[in-house]
């Protein structure tokens, strides 16, 4: 069974995937083949083999692409398709689950959605019962929000009933008060159904961040309440990104009570701050593990080999410093790093269940506008530090300082085209618009100029063009320049994406 990932664009796609039918018994495709699903089921049919189709919850790695969950939608919506095409097997990509976010495993920003999700539709695709008696609810939220983009909060409910049930969702402020409308939708029985809430905010509520109440009713009566995870509200300025993701919460398994964090001073590398984790309620609660987030990335993991009862007023102090997720690691050092952002801690106890705290935001400085701008020990240090409210550190790697520089004047950084270069940390290729200026003397072609975390990258052609390459929400978008970059002479260059289009000016012309 093996994957026959033939690109359904083609014209000649379904010859060359029937050429591998006197070899294999089946095949099965790597990801999403929603649009040919029917033509490919029709096909591994008529030639008497076994077909597994292909389906992934989502996706997305820097350096590969992006694939929205749309929430649950994706995965729902795929398991929709294979069902009405009656395939011999299901293949579901989650191979690299974690980093990839593709996993459909219990883990802690799906807990059990993504599972419980699995073995109902899998039921429906053998002909056998649902999973369990009663509806079950699930709230799945974006992890972060920025402002001026919309979104959608999701409710979702797998009704096993023979009766219709109802779903309904609403935002909250970070005081827990309701806005804007609350959305209902009726789910059919014996069927999946969720409403969805729009979100789009345009100016920063108060503690930066919302929630969401998801509710599922059987007649007059309430079955099941979620409360969401936090939503963490930022300008795009200040953390740059453009791939949704999420985190969702069952009902059966949101974590009773509150959880609640302090956290006294800036974290800051020089001057570690004092954070303080603590569960309001029930009484005892058997904790598993407590994670500490910074910018949805775990920044610390405190597991307990023995379940730890956290018990009101008893507490856990934990010294936390600077996340690395924005900072160089130079001989074992941390240097740098930035000041602002959000912190916020995730328990999970015993039985699975999972609790967020509200976050706490630092603000950041009012001045976000240069990403970056080095400045380096001219002819002969090995470091770079960053002008940018970032305060980001590089690091020179097997290079040569040589004389003179662009102009005659100074000096300049000599790569060998091996394994020279220049370490930056920047953490992701930001979304919005912006330019990238350098001068270069290039002795050969086909050499890469820059690579940003592999999401962005300017490189030459074989015959000297200049190449700017870089992921974007739509996908990959290219652009060569007409002109050649002349060898063994100093050329100012300058990318610019305006977050739609991309330029490059080789010597000042496009």
């Amino acid at each position: 069974m093996p994957d026959l990932s033939i690109d359904p664009s083609k014209p000649d796609y379904k010859e060359t995937t029937a050429a591998f039918f006197p070899i294999f018994e089946g095949g099965y495709s790597f990801g999403s083949v929603m649009d040919k699903l029917p033509e490919l089921a029709a096909l591994y049919r008529r030639s008497n083999k076994t077909f597994a189709g292909g389906m992934m919850p989502g996706y997305f790695r820097l350096s590969a692409g992006y694939q929205d969950a749309r929430g649950t939608a994706t995965y729902r919506t795929e398991w929709k398709h294979h069902l009405a095409v009656k395939p011999n097997w299901v293949h579901i990509a989650t191979w690299n689950d974690i980093a990839e976010t593709t996993e459909i495993m219990p883990n802690s920003d799906f807990n059990l959605t993504r599972s419980d999700i699995t073995a109902w539709f899998a039921e429906k695709f053998r002909g056998t019962p649902p999973p369990w008696k009663s509806p079950r609810l699930y709230i799945t939220t974006p992890r972060t929000a920025y402002l001026g983009q919309s979104y959608s909060v999701e409710g979702l409910v797998l009704n096993p009933l023979s009766r219709h049930v109802r779903v309904s969702v609403q935002l909250l402020d970070s005081r827990r008060k309701p806005f804007g409308k609350p959305v209902t939708t009726i789910v059919e029985p014996a069927a999946d159904g969720a409403a969805l809430v729009p979100m789009k905010l345009n100016a920063p509520p108060p503690g930066h961040f919302v929630r969401a109440r998801a509710t599922v009713t059987d007649g007059n009566k309430v079955v099941a309440s979620v409360l969401s995870a936090p939503i963490a509200v930022l300008d795009p300025l200040t953390q740059p990104g453009f791939a949704t993701l999420y985190y969702s919460i069952p009902s059966h398994k949101s974590l009773p009570g509150d959880v609640k964090m302090t956290l006294a001073g800036r974290p800051t590398t020089a001057q570690p701050a004092k954070l303080v984790i603590a569960t309001a309620k029930p009484p005892r609660t058997q904790v598993q593990f407590s994670e500490v987030l910074f910018n949805n990335e775990i920044l610390k993991n405190f597991l307990t080999e023995v379940p730890t009862p956290l018990q009101v007023p008893q507490q856990r102090n934990i010294t936390v410093r600077s996340p690395d997720g924005a900072v160089a690691l130079l001989a074992g050092e941390i240097k740098g790093g930035t000041e602002w952002g959000f912190y916020m801690t995730r328990v999970t106890d015993t039985q699975n269940r999972v609790g967020y705290s509200d976050p706490i935001y630092i603000a950041p400085p009012s001045d976000l506008a240069l990403k970056e701008k080095y400045s380096f020990e001219e002819g002969a240090g090995g470091l770079a530090r960053d002008a940018s409210p970032f305060k980001r550190m590089g690091e020179l790697q097997k290079v040569e300082w040589i004389q003179p520089g662009f102009g005659g004047h100074g000096s300049a950084l000599s790569f060998n085209g091996h394994d020279s270069r220049f370490d930056m940390v920047l953490s992701q290729t930001p979304v919005g618009p912006l330019s990238v200026k350098m001068v270069v003397r290039p002795h050969a072609y086909e050499g890469t100029f820059f690579c940003d975390s592999g999401g962005m990258w300017m490189t030459t052609t074989r015959e000297g063009n200049v190449q700017f390459t870089r992921l974007s929400p739509q996908g990959w978008v290219s652009a060569t320049s007409t002109a050649k970059l002349p060898l063994d002479q100093w050329t100012p260059l300058e990318f610019i994406w305006d977050g739609a289009h991309l330029r490059i000016f080789v010597s000042g012309k496009l």
